[in-house]
């Protein structure tokens, strides 16, 4: 969050007051006092009775409880300051048993990512890094099928369906990822829903960020380098062995995940009864 805000950081740097006035809402980030909210926002979230004790971890705010997919997750949120009686983990309630049994890539499936719309990026370059993207893999001559986040306007996006040899996904990625053999995304909890489901993930990081959220898992590939990201999902494309060998990461991953998948709603629907 603080990266994405240090790019930003003209519309985020603290003013004298807001650090006197909100301390728990102001971080340090390369030598910038980076505020997570500024005072308008303080005052209306704290008028309204909604105001977060520490917006910068999730859990640590006025929520009754934590839902999460795996201990790991527990244990990360629970280091971070969240109480653990707040923590419930109940498995992912986006999965279910769904087990990719695919042997080759015929289908790349392709969340574009938010850069734009998160006002990390403007348009020029949130449209380059997707249309660097795209025309790397219609080279692959595969079916490429492309997933919007909600807050995307899909008129903006449109276009791409005459020039790249792709298809926008009426779907929601969660149900979509399941008729992909390989999902290319930024720093998204649907690459984790790709895992469960056996589909392998290469992840692009847009702006550097170097997010560690992936870091435990062997199967996802993180790649700072449009061109290196392409040369691999070639690799996976025409290499059989390749794409197996990845696939049996993939399969480890998921077990790591949470070994009881569709699961989650059902827990869900218990703890919310009790």
């Amino acid at each position: 969050m603080l990266r994405a805000r240090f790019s930003k950081k003209k519309d985020f740097i603290a003013t004298r007051l807001e650090k006197v006035v909100m301390k728990a809402y102001i971080e340090k980030y390369k030598n910038f006092m980076l505020a997570y909210y500024h005072l308008p926002t303080i005052v209306t979230f704290k008028v309204f009775g909604v105001l977060p004790n520490n917006p910068w971890v999730m859990g640590t705010n006025n929520s009754a409880i934590l839902c999460l997919d795996n201990g790991k997750l527990v244990a990360d949120y629970v280091n971070a300051g969240v109480n653990r009686d707040k923590v419930a983990q109940i498995g992912s309630y986006k999965t279910d048993c769904y087990n990719n049994k695919s042997t080759h890539v015929d289908t790349i499936g392709f969340a574009l990512p938010q850069m734009y719309e998160h006002d990390i990026l403007d348009w020029e370059e949130h449209i380059e890094i997707i249309e660097g993207l795209l025309s790397g893999l219609e080279l692959m001559e595969k079916d490429i099928v492309i997933f919007l986040h909600p807050k995307m306007d899909k008129a903006h996006y449109q276009y791409l369906e005459r020039e790249y040899r792709c298809e926008i996904s009426n779907q929601r990625t969660d149900l979509g990822l399941k008729h992909v053999d390989l999902y290319v995304a930024t720093f998204s909890t649907t690459v984790f829903t790709a895992t469960a489901y056996h589909v392998p993930s290469l992840v692009i990081d847009c702006f550097e960020a170097k997010y560690d959220m992936f870091d435990q898992y062997k199967s996802i590939q993180v790649f700072t380098d449009i061109t290196n990201l392409l040369q691999r999902a070639d690799g996976l494309t025409k290499n059989r062995n390749k794409f197996l060998e990845l696939k049996k990461l993939v399969s480890d991953d998921a077990k790591r995940l949470g070994n009881e998948p569709g699961e989650g709603i059902k827990k869900l629907n218990d703890l919310i009864r009790g």
